[in-house]
């Protein structure tokens, strides 16, 4: 195993994390993600079209489903087309303040998770997956909200990859092959499927669903 480190920036087999933010950098960590969500508040990276592609293919393997979460929603139009398409409760989170703004979102830190959310949910959805100071201890905390058979649907693009990382707001990056390799290292998850969208923003070469199904 290879290692650039930079601080505590640092690259481990295709992914870029940070590691043990003390209470100031945390501080800085959230002061960035919000001044990014303030500026960006605007935009919506998601398309409702793939929303509506990843309900119908959550429908085929879960036959009922009464609810989920999507993290790093910022405006909360994930949340919005998911609750249309799958006609269930289905809520965001987004760690700026700007969250109470908009409906069926709460302010909260993607790493952290409630006790009412351990096996608790039939999906969890999120392309905010590299904002994540530590995205192998996220994906781990995610998997623990998911129900037997709940999914995992993890949106990656050019964009998320380590090359396009920042010191901002998109600190990590990841690649498909990383993001596979770490889910099937979680105990209980299988990675099922990688789909492509049904569209995409054509400044990026890449666009990929990672799923992930939990098996108990």
């Amino acid at each position: 195993l290879y290692f650039l480190i930079i601080s505590k920036r640092t690259y481990y087999k295709d992914f870029i994390i940070f590691y043990m933010l003390d209470d100031e950098e945390y501080s800085e960590y959230v002061k960035n993600q919000t001044e990014t969500n303030k500026r960006k508040i605007h935009r919506v990276f998601e398309y409702e079209e793939n929303v509506k592609m990843l309900s119908n293919y959550i429908k085929t393997k879960i036959p009922t489903i009464s609810n989920g979460i999507c993290h790093g929603t910022r405006r909360g139009k994930e949340q919005d087309w998911f609750s249309k398409y799958l006609n269930c409760d289905i809520f965001g989170t987004e760690i700026s303040e700007t969250a109470t703004k908009f409906p069926k979102t709460i302010q909260w830190d993607f790493h952290n998770i409630k006790d009412e959310w351990i096996n608790n949910f039939d999906f969890l959805y999120s392309n905010s997956l590299d904002h994540s100071y530590d995205i192998p201890y996220c994906l781990s905390q995610w998997s623990k909200c998911l129900k037997n058979n709940g999914m995992l649907i993890i949106c990656g693009t050019t964009a998320h990859h380590p090359l396009a990382s920042k010191l901002t707001a998109d600190i990590g990056g990841y690649t498909k092959k990383s993001i596979k390799e770490t889910i099937t290292n979680i105990p209980h998850m299988n990675v099922i499927d990688t789909i492509n969208p049904k569209k995409k923003k054509l400044i990026y070469l890449s666009w990929y669903y990672v799923i992930a199904q939990k098996s108990i």
